[in-house]
This record gives structure tokens, C-alpha cells and sequence, in this order.
């Protein structure tokens, strides 16, 4: 393994192009999972109840760049993604969540969300129902894009609801969206879905599930070569040997490139 202008005389790499520790928001370093981009695209596409799917997995096992990919357009102009991070939702209440999700549907709209006003919840008793609304409004200002609300760390519903801060009755709205309005949601978690025994998680009884696993050979090769491509000459033995250590792990082969790069530097 070499940079291109040769051992011992090589040009550094400006800019180390491997990622490690965060999920990945840059298209160009986001390689496969094509199998569970066309999943979503076809459970939903036409959708009239909407649906769930739960992508579950290992941590760092590329679940949350999933979402990033998906938020920043994957799936075409028909879709209507918006991100709801669960880890970093503090609220007090059922009315302060439903409010950050407006918030985040109005801000992924850009400038067609100033014309969406948002959710009033001062005088409501029932705000569940204002957001029914709000939700009914944009299918009506938008009604040739599906939403997608994607939820991340989805066992943290539990957290919040034994709190206090959320009612079991979240979920079940959340449902109702789905029935009534055609939106769509995916969450993404661990792969213990049977630890989910509290009643109101039936809403996981109408889901399509799908394990994430390793990246095969080809799109582990891919990450490996073309981020640095140009700039890093790979003997295929290399190769071999990073894919052996790391099984096509996304985490670990990027960590692996991350410091060959800065060893070649």
C-alpha cells in the first residue's frame, strides 16, 4: 500500500476522508445498503396508510447513517423525511414533543414551511388532536410528497413514557398518523424487539422488520478504495486483509483506513 506518487516520496493526504465515531452525513463516503433504501422506497411509495419499518441492528452498525442518507433526499423528491433524534429530545411533556416534531416538519419544508402555521397548542385540551390537524394541513399543502418521520433510538419511547413525560398514548398517535394521514415512519434501534412487552409498543405489530448487518465484500471494498482514489494505491492482498479483520463492519473498516491514511501522512 502506497500513496499514488510512490513509498517514501508520496504527497500527504490533504484531508483524512474516513469517518469514525459519528454517523455519516456525506453521500460520497456512504456506501450499500441499496437493499434497504429500495425496502422503504416501495413499502411506501403510494402508501395510503402508511406503514413502519425498524431498522435494527449492533450499535455502529450504520443504522443512524441510514437516517442521515434518507433525510438528505435517497429515496427522491416524492418524499417528505424528517429526522427525530430520541437521544437528544428533552421535553417535559406530550405537547413539547409533538411541538419539536412540528418544529423539525416546518424546518425540512424550507421555505414552503412559513406558509404551514404552526400547531396552537395554548388553548387546546387535547394536544394530540392539534396535531392531527397540523399533520391533515400538510398533506393538503404538500399532497404529492409522503412524510417520513424518522425515529432514532426508537426503545427510548419506554424511557420517557416511565418518566412520566410522555403518555403510553404516544404511540398509539403516532399510529393514528399512519391510518389516518398516509405518514410513514421508520425507527431504528437494538435488535431485541421482544424486550418490548409494555402494551402500547403493539404499534410493532405492524411493522416490516430488517436486521442491518455487515457490508458485503464489494461495498466494504468500495469504502476502502474510492474515498481515496487517485491518492492511495491498494495491493489486493491489502484489501484482503482489512476485510478479514473487520467482516465488513462499517465502523471498524473505517477505522482501520482512518489510520492507514495517517500512517501514509
Amino acid at each position: 500500500m502506497k500513496t499514488s506518487s510512490g513509498a517514501g516520496g508520496g504527497t500527504p493526504i490533504p484531508r483524512n476522508p474516513f469517518i469514525v465515531g459519528n454517523p455519516v452525513r456525506d453521500r460520497s463516503m456512504f456506501f450499500g445498503r441499496e437493499t434497504e433504501f429500495d425496502l422503504v422506497r416501495r413499502r411506501f411509495q403510494h402508501a395510503e396508510r402508511g406503514g413502519l419499518i425498524v431498522f435494527c441492528g449492533e450499535r455502529r452498525s450504520g443504522k443512524t447513517s441510514i437516517l442521515f442518507q434518507i433525510l438528505d433526499g435517497r429515496l427522491g423528491p416524492e418524499f417528505l423525511p424528517v429526522l427525530i433524534d430520541m437521544q437528544s429530545m428533552a421535553i417535559e411533556n406530550e405537547t413539547d414533543f409533538l411541538g419539536r416534531i412540528s418544529e423539525e416538519i416546518r424546518s425540512c419544508l424550507g421555505d414552503e414551511g412559513r406558509d404551514l402555521p404552526p400547531p396552537d397548542f395554548a388553548t387546546a385540551s387535547k394536544p394530540a388532536a392539534v396535531f392531527q390537524r397540523f399533520i391533515g394541513d400538510l398533506r393538503h399543502r404538500c399532497p404529492d410528497r409522503t412524510p417520513i418521520l424518522l425515529f432514532d433510538e426508537y426503545e427510548l419511547f419506554e424511557n420517557k413514557i416511565e418518566s412520566g413525560a410522555l403518555s403510553e398514548d404516544i404511540l398509539n398517535v403516532l399510529a393514528s398518523l399512519m391510518e389516518s394521514h398516509g405518514v410513514c415512519l421508520v425507527f431504528t434501534g437494538s435488535q431485541h424487539l421482544e424486550q418490548r412487552k409494555r402494551p402500547y409498543w403493539r404499534i410493532l405489530g405492524k411493522s416490516i422488520y430488517r436486521v442491518i448487518s455487515y457490508l458485503s465484500r464489494p461495498d466494504a471494498i468500495s469504502l476502502m478504495v474510492r474515498p481515496v482514489e487517485g491518492l492511495v494505491q491498494y495491493e489486493p492482498e491489502v484489501l484482503d486483509a482489512i476485510f478479514r479483520l473487520t467482516a465488513g463492519q462499517p465502523f471498524y473498516t473505517q477505522a482501520v483506513c482512518q489510520n492507514l491514511v495517517d500512517h501514509l501522512n
